[in-house]
């Protein structure tokens, strides 16, 4: 199966987490018509407008599917897997599945291109730094899954070197005896870079 990847996935290194044993191969770099939204600790794209989407061409065996929906919270509604066209870098064009975003795109800004939070590379890490924890709650009427990844996408806005994200507490807001919207606080983990080893 071929996708194009635009976003987190970009990343071999986060491609290789996520696949979870699954063979993959880079096909190459292409570019999909769209517009891109800036949604925090990741992307979102909205297959409307003629904005050209950099990205990657990777083909994946059948078996990755899941690994990939699941990612993408494509269960949750926060995602929709759908067939694009996608231009190759130089020349020619092919159809693969891609992860298009569902949620409201009001307040977001539009992006170019993808950006990568910063990131230090694996042999750049050191097994001695400092970190440190803030909590956030996030609200979400479709589920726990997504107020996590508000509450961390939130975080990404301002914070760099995000490392954990764990659930402290969910609680649930009710009317008229339904719930209406989850609300989970997170205890976000970061790194504080550390100036004496620069």
């Amino acid at each position: 199966m071929l996708y194009f990847f635009y976003g987190t996935l970009t990343s071999k290194e986060r491609l290789q987490l996520v696949m979870d044993g699954h063979c993959f191969q880079d096909v190459g770099k292409g570019t999909v018509k769209g517009t891109l939204f800036d949604i925090g600790a990741y992307p979102g794209l909205v297959l409307q407008g003629d904005t050209s989407i950099q990205g990657v061409i990777v083909e994946t065996d059948d078996g990755a599917v899941a690994q990939l929906d699941e990612y993408e919270a494509v269960t949750e509604g926060l995602y929709e897997r759908r067939r694009v066209a996608v231009e190759r870098d130089g020349g020619g064009s092919l159809v693969a599945w891609t992860y298009v975003y569902l949620g409201s795109t009001d307040g977001l800004n539009p992006i170019d291109q993808w950006q990568p939070r910063d990131e230090p590379a694996p042999e750049q890490r050191r097994d001695n730094m400092v970190e440190k924890s803030i909590e956030l709650t996030g609200i979400s009427a479709n589920s726990i899954e997504e107020a996590v990844r508000l509450a961390v996408a939130r975080a990404a806005v301002t914070i760099d070197s995000l490392r954990r994200a764990e659930v402290v507490d969910v609680s649930a807001n009710l009317e008229d005896g339904e719930i209406v919207s989850w609300r989970v606080r997170t205890r976000i983990t970061f790194a504080i870079k550390d100036r004496l080893h620069e």
